[in-house]
């Protein structure tokens, strides 16, 4: 396990690290909001430090180890986390913006305590004497089992119940209060709401209807049937018209000599005043 994560771990977390440390940059520099993927992205990376600081231990316990070997791995023991603290930074902002913006979720809610745990394990590692890493792991363990584990006040939970009182809310705002409804008079009205709050709904509801008895939208829409936010076409701005035509371009052309493929490519032109 030390040498995989020496020779193989080490070097890609700390490309990875320089990646992200790049793209950082040009959010500051461009002055923007991160992307919220960059939370998935930083929580993979942090996850895989904490393995490799945990590997790289047996460097430092085996006094036969080579000396090179030991000052690598004191080396990434002591900066790999100063590293870190940057890019938990950054995945505060993305995350903490997007549940300001849209709202809670159980995968927000994940990502945001994974967040938290992950400065915290970061300091204990640079401030206790002689950290003990299976306190990590079992911190880990412990805190995610409790959020997923407890019935009826477990992340997935809660998630589902914040989307359910957000939808409710919205539709109360728009002056949409006899709920639930039929799902045809469900779209009629929400097709006449202002498009951003029209967009916002449907795919809040599209969310909720995950499971196959739609447990989690009948407090809003009474339907027997999948509801995709698909369905809501008049809704946010016009749309291009999308049409699909069958055509047959013809026999296709051998590929010339020297090669190993041939790309095709078929245009289409339409008149604006076509119907």
């Amino acid at each position: 396990l030390a040498a995989a994560c020496k020779n193989v771990l080490l070097p890609l977390a700390l490309i990875y690290t320089v990646i992200l440390y790049v793209y950082g940059a040009k959010i500051l520099l461009q002055w923007e909001l991160p992307r919220e993927s960059v939370s998935l992205m930083v929580t993979g990376l942090v996850s895989v430090v904490l393995v490799i600081v945990y590997g790289l231990q047996g460097y430092l316990c085996d006094s036969s180890a080579k000396p090179s070997a030991k000052r690598i791995s004191g080396l990434a023991f002591r900066w790999l986390p100063v590293l870190m603290l940057p890019l938990l930074v950054l995945m505060s902002v993305a995350i903490f913006y997007r549940i300001g913006q849209y709202g809670i979720t159980a995968s927000r809610l994940y990502v945001a305590t994974f967040n938290i745990w992950a400065y915290l394990m970061v300091a204990y590692l640079l401030f206790a004497k002689v950290p003990r890493l299976n306190l990590v792991a079992t911190s880990f363990a412990v805190i995610f089992l409790l959020t997923s584990a407890i019935p009826g006040c477990n992340y997935s939970t809660l998630g589902i119940r914040a989307v359910q009182d957000k939808v409710i809310s919205d539709l109360r705002n728009c002056g949409i209060t006899d709920l639930p409804m039929k799902f045809d008079e469900f779209k009629r009205r929400v097709n006449e709401l202002p498009a951003d709050s029209a967009v916002t709904i449907a795919a809040n509801l599209n969310y909720l209807d995950s499971w196959d008895n739609h447990s989690h939208v009948r407090p809003i829409v009474v339907s027997d049937s999948y509801i995709s936010r698909y369905e809501f076409h008049g809704i946010g701005e016009d749309e291009p018209v999308v049409r699909t035509e069958e055509v047959n371009p013809g026999p296709l052309s051998p590929i010339p000599q020297g090669f190993n493929s041939i790309e095709y490519c078929i245009r289409f032109f339409y008149k604006d005043n076509e119907t």
